[in-house]
């Protein structure tokens, strides 16, 4: 999606996660969900994914992935405040969401996703 319309890119993505409900893939939905929310943040909507999608707000869906033990969608949640805040300049806000994510989701040295390797590069 690099270099991508996000316009576009929100709309592609909103079709992938209502395809990943109707076909039950929740597994696939909800990060797709985390991915969509970060879209629409970027270009600057009040827009909810998590309300469209789930019919919960995001805190909801954050302590639902906690209580999963889903620490892979935690990082993504992480994550994706983590690079709203830097593209702000919100470095409290950045800080805020390093340290939960770090403290409670670390990939630890070895990061083999996609997540993990914005996360090297946002941390420097």
């Amino acid at each position: 999606a690099c270099g991508e319309n996000l316009l576009k890119l929100e709309e592609t993505i909103r079709v992938y996660v209502r395809r990943a409900i109707q076909y039950q893939q929740i597994t696939t939905a909800s990060p797709l969900t985390v991915h969509h929310s970060l879209t629409i943040k970027l270009i600057g909507s009040k827009e909810d994914s998590y309300s469209i999608f789930f019919h919960c707000s995001e805190d909801e869906f954050f302590q639902k992935a906690q209580w999963n033990k889903g620490h892979a969608l935690c990082r993504i949640v992480c994550q994706s405040h983590l690079l709203i805040a830097v593209y702000k300049g919100d470095m409290d806000g950045a800080v805020k969401w390093y340290t939960i994510r770090d403290d409670k989701y670390s990939l630890g040295t070895n990061p083999r996703f996609a997540s993990g390797l914005v996360a090297g590069f946002l941390d420097g």
